[in-house]
């Protein structure tokens, strides 16, 4: 069952590395996300042939990423930034639109401020991942989480989420204002 996971999210890193490439080669972006999806690709096959192996190559990867944190951080800002100003707000909230994309949260954040906004997304997140674990944790597969790992992690990925997008929502909220006040 372990192999088939492990083979499972060896596919998933490689579209999404290939999607990561797609999108690079077309906006002309930094190659870092097909760098970072690629090496999770290499590092989940090695994993399926040798777990130990796989284990150092993901320690290794993790350091390398770590040191393209800054450069990482500021092309998410900006893709983020980007996201939320190509929509159109004024338009009537469609399905799809909770499923994919930011304009929902670029419309909470115009609504309610970035503050609260921010909180509603990190609750919303941190609140799926506690689920998520907790499904696996009762399922009957080789990973079984402790509880406290899943209090612990969601935990720390509310407060994370909640300070990168409380400042991706304050930096949306003021480009707003200053367009707004430009048109007026």
């Amino acid at each position: 069952m372990d192999k088939i996971l492990l083979l499972a999210a060896a596919i998933f890193f490689l579209i999404v590395g290939l999607y990561n490439l797609y999108q690079t080669y077309k906006k002309k972006e930094t190659y870092i996300p097909v760098i970072a999806s690629f090496l999770m690709f290499f590092v989940t096959l090695i994993m399926y042939f040798s777990p130990v192996l796989g284990s150092l190559c993901l320690f290794l990867s993790m350091i390398i990423l770590a040191s393209k944190w800054p450069a990482l951080k500021k092309y998410q800002q900006k893709r983020m930034l980007d996201s939320f100003n190509k929509n159109d707000y004024s338009e009537k909230l469609k399905i799809k639109d909770f499923l994919i994309g930011t304009k929902p949260w670029g419309r909470m954040a115009l609504n309610y401020g970035a503050k609260k906004a921010a909180i509603i997304y990190s609750l919303c997140m941190s609140g799926s991942i506690f689920l998520f674990l907790y499904i696996i944790r009762t399922m009957d597969i080789f990973i079984k989480p402790d509880i406290s790992f899943i209090l612990i992690f969601s935990t720390t990925y509310l407060f994370a989420s909640y300070y990168y997008m409380h400042g991706y929502f304050k930096k949306f909220f003021v480009m707003k204002e200053n367009v707004s006040e430009k048109i007026n």
